[in-house]
């Protein structure tokens, strides 16, 4: 039967209580058989054939449908476990049962020694893996520290319990059976002896008998009977001491044996006291499991639930991120190019750092520059001022001296013309105006004054 997925691939992984075998690794994409090697068939790695005695020929088969794998029990004598349950009963078909990531799977049952409870073949026990059914995140260990495998080794411990009682409820059984044998044996011995002493009494009686008709008759014919009476009186009493020995003897031999199961049957209630003991702590000891078992699914489920819830919430950050991530993105491209910005900015303020050092020199050197200007144009203002006063003086007297027409006045021209040359000579600029003033006194002193 092929998957509608392909082929499956599973793991059978041997556990400490297992017959010896090396771990299976099988691609199931059509009904597989599990069962004992023959001659045509032989174990390896990658099929189901395992060399265990307890095992059928045919024992199950396992197949997979969906990536789901199934298991089913062909009849086999020892039977299929999972998980400690049994599939069917025995030479019995069972239905189709679903293999779970994690399950613990058993093909038979151990065989054990009679006196020595010891085991002689060992069953097949396996950890079936799945990895494409199992779960995100499986926890290896509960809560409380108890491990999957302590609980199977539990689990193997119990079916090892149960199957040592029915070894010892068998023997029990056989004890019993032994026991109303010997005691019909011992009825049976006993009612033939009972019918000896009768046939013995009977035998007196005849002779008796015998005896009084001798005394009346003397015949020969009851010569003969009492002749043959007498034969088969001792034929009888020879038979029945040896019957009567014989069942003495079979007698004593029953007796042995019966103190003999009456010791083992003792051995067997001790023993099987002591392992109903066990068996009781035992199932105390896997309920106390089972409850912290039970504890521990419900606290998975709801951590199983609050992954779920935070799965969903990391979903919608997810969401939520892709804008601020681009966002993020986009404003580290700014950052960057904003450094590159501080960079030219820094390398432009030290350039205006020392352009403005510089201009601060320079500065310095005008401020100096201007504070000597300041007090040359003071020095100069002062002069220009008394100049403009010697030269308003001037101007009046010129006046004055264009108001005579007298040529008498000439000299006083000419004394005003040198007293403007005299103010104003020691101007670089005016010299050349006074030297053309010399050539006509009247001109050249107009000429003059509106030079200045």
């Amino acid at each position: 039967m092929a998957t509608g997925n392909g082929p499956v691939r599973i793991f059978l992984r041997p556990q400490p209580k297992s017959h010896p075998f090396t771990e299976r690794e099988c691609m199931i994409d059509e009904k597989m058989k599990v069962g004992r090697s023959v001659a045509k068939s032989k174990p390896s790695s990658n099929n189901l054939v395992f060399d265990c005695k307890v095992l059928s020929r045919n024992h199950a088969v396992i197949w997979a449908t969906d990536g789901q794998v199934f298991v089913r029990d062909t009849k086999s004598s020892n039977g299929t476990f999972i998980n400690n349950a049994r599939l069917s009963a025995t030479g019995e078909e069972s239905v189709d049962t679903l293999l779970k990531d994690g399950d613990i799977i058993q093909f038979g049952v151990d065989v054990m020694e009679n006196q020595r409870q010891k085991v002689t073949h060992g069953c097949i026990i396996a950890l079936f893996v799945n990895p494409s059914a199992r779960a995100p995140s499986p926890p290896p260990e509960l809560a409380s520290g108890i491990r999957l495998s302590e609980i199977t080794e539990l689990a193997q411990l119990l079916m090892d319990c149960r199957h040592r009682q029915e070894v010892v409820d068998n023997k029990l059984s056989s004890v019993q059976f032994d026991l109303e044998q010997t005691a019909s044996s011992f009825h049976h011995e006993c009612k033939g002896f009972i019918e000896e002493e009768q046939m013995l009494a009977r035998i007196d009686t005849l002779e008796n008998q015998l005896q009084f008709y001798t005394l009346d008759q003397g015949s020969s014919d009851v010569q003969r009977l009492l002749k043959q009476l007498e034969e088969e009186k001792t034929k009888t009493s020879t038979k029945a001491k040896e019957s009567l020995q014989s069942m003495l003897q079979e007698k004593m031999e029953i007796l042995k044996k019966y103190s003999t199961l009456q010791l083992d049957y003792d051995h067997s209630e001790q023993e099987c006291d002591r392992w109903k003991a066990m068996h009781d702590e035992l199932q105390a000891e896997r309920r106390q499991l089972a409850q912290a078992l039970d504890e521990r699914d419900r606290e998975l489920h709801k951590q199983c639930a609050e992954l779920k819830t935070l799965r969903h919430q990391h979903s919608v950050l997810e969401q939520e991120h892709g804008p601020m991530k681009q966002q993020h993105q986009e404003m580290l491209e700014k950052l960057d190019h904003a450094s590159v910005e501080l960079v030219n900015l820094a390398e432009q303020k030290k350039y205006a750092t020392d352009r403005l050092c510089s201009l601060q020199e320079q500065m310095e050197l005008l401020h100096d520059r201007n504070i000597s200007l300041s007090a040359l144009y003071d020095a100069s203002s002062e002069q220009v001022r008394l100049r403009d006063i010697e030269i308003e003086e001037l101007r009046t007297q010129l006046r004055h001296v264009q108001q005579s027409p007298s040529p008498l006045s000439r000299p006083s021209e000419e004394h005003a013309i040198c007293g403007v040359e005299e103010v104003i000579g020691r101007d670089p600029v005016t010299v050349v105006a006074v030297s053309k003033m010399r050539e006509s006194p009247h001109s050249r002193f107009t000429s003059l004054l509106h030079s200045q």
